[in-house]
């Protein structure tokens, strides 16, 4: 493994983590406009 395949390792770690922060910001997003638009999470079912 040469310095370009940690090279690769280190994108793909940066990629995931990137990734990570987007579907969590997506999921707090959400959530924060669940409790903004509804009273309560059961009127959404």
């Amino acid at each position: 493994m040469g310095y370009v395949g940690l090279n690769c390792l280190a994108w793909d770690n940066w990629i995931i983590s990137l990734s990570r922060k987007r579907t969590h910001n997506l999921i707090r997003s959400s959530l924060i406009d669940l409790s903004i638009h509804s009273t309560s999470p059961l009127d959404k079912l």
